[in-house]
């Protein structure tokens, strides 16, 4: 049986991804109350997130930014 994973927080499971807590991102879920409807408004959250949350830590920020559009591009975020 294969285990889905399920987060919560954006910026958590993205920063968990980076940090290579996370072994199989296929297999992952990110329920977030993250809302940002069009491009223009998830780059600005993607911007913040990286200045003001995936800023601190032991991993690159714009490399946070790069999974959180993989995994946006691949519909693994949804809202609640």
């Amino acid at each position: 049986m294969t285990k889905k994973l399920i987060g919560i927080s954006l910026s958590g499971c993205v920063a968990d991804i980076v940090k290579g807590n996370v072994a199989d991102v296929t297999k992952i879920e990110i329920v977030a109350g993250t809302s940002a409807r069009g491009n223009d408004i998830w780059q600005r959250l993607l911007e913040d997130y990286a200045d003001q949350r995936w800023c601190y830590g032991d991993y690159d920020p714009q490399e946070c930014v790069r999974v959180a559009q993989q995994l946006k591009d691949a519909g693994k975020i949804e809202p609640p």
